[in-house]
């Protein structure tokens, strides 16, 4: 039997992911059903289409990811966004043949958000199978303010990471495994500090705020396993992002990773236990049954 595996947001520190697939591969841990919102679901469409691990790194390490800020400033009065993200939804178009959803042989799910009501839009095997699966990715990775929205259909579409998911609304089978996957910063580092602002400026700052926001959005008490990985101050829209930076993110989350799933994911499931107002909880499992932060608490804090 396989895990579900849920990968939610990182912008540009999608490397961290790909670390955490080696921790989830080298544990025998196969991934039945992929999801994914922003950065996490190019990851989860790609393995999905069939490409191996090794394949996904190269093509991580191999691309600059400069070249998808195709700036177009006069569109921002219609999309919203600085960038038209044109250059990203072709060149993942290219990497994937064009596939759509109903070309897939495992189910697929992508997160975006539909601002006309607040709440997520999922692409799926099941409901949209003849859209592409780039178009899909670029809606959801749709920062705002730094991508236009994209539209589909009636709807304007943006960062996914923006509203809350569960594993019922993702998998065909959610009562399996389900692992979600996300990042947060360091928040005992503060941002870099600076006395004035540019309008350019102002909005990369205003974006960063606004992700380490939407990092708090994940509800991690109602998955069974909660792969939440440090990245310490690596910003998640560093688009000029060295292949060492790319290492370090890589390390840090397989190290993460690795460490929970050797200590924690063979232990039996928690049993539902009641709060204070006497429901239940999930069965969600964390380090030491507390929401952990991986990288915080050492190996022998978890026996």
């Amino acid at each position: 039997m396989g895990i579900n595996l849920f990968m939610n947001g990182g912008g540009t520190r999608l490397a961290a992911h790909l670390g955490g697939l080696q921790a989830l591969t080298e544990r025998k841990l196969p991934v039945q059903a992929w999801a994914g919102a922003s950065a996490g679901s190019l990851i989860a469409s790609i393995m999905a289409s069939g490409f191996t691990h090794q394949q996904v790194v190269s093509l991580m390490f191999d691309t600059e990811y400069g070249q998808f800020l195709d700036r177009r400033p006069f569109r921002m009065i219609r999309d919203f966004g600085l960038c038209s993200g044109t250059t990203f939804e072709k060149w993942l178009n290219t990497v994937l043949d064009e596939r759509c959803f109903k070309d897939l042989d495992v189910p697929l799910t992508v997160v975006a958000t539909d601002i006309s009501t607040g709440l997520p839009f999922l692409f799926s095997n099941e409901h949209t199978p003849d859209v592409k699966i780039a178009t899909a990715v670029r809606c959801s990775i749709g920062i705002p303010g730094v991508f236009g929205v994209r539209r589909v259909e009636d709807r304007s579409l943006v960062d996914g990471t923006l509203t809350a998911v569960e594993a019922n609304q993702l998998f065909p089978r959610p009562d399996d495994p389900s692992f979600l996957m996300r990042m947060i910063p360091d928040r005992s580092a503060p941002m870099e500090h600076r006395k004035t602002f540019g309008l350019a400026g102002y909005i990369r700052r205003m974006v960063e705020i606004m992700l380490r926001c939407a990092d708090d959005l994940c509800r991690p008490e109602m998955w069974t396993h909660d792969l939440c990985i440090t990245v310490g101050a690596h910003s998640p829209i560093r688009f000029g992002m060295s292949n060492l930076d790319k290492q370090q993110l890589y390390e840090s989350g397989y190290g993460q990773c690795r460490r929970y799933l050797g200590n924690c994911v063979d232990r039996p499931a928690p049993t539902e236990r009641s709060n204070t107002n006497g429901t239940a909880t999930s069965r969600h499992d964390s380090l030491c049954d507390e929401r952990h932060v991986l990288g915080a608490l050492s190996v022998d804090e978890c026996e």
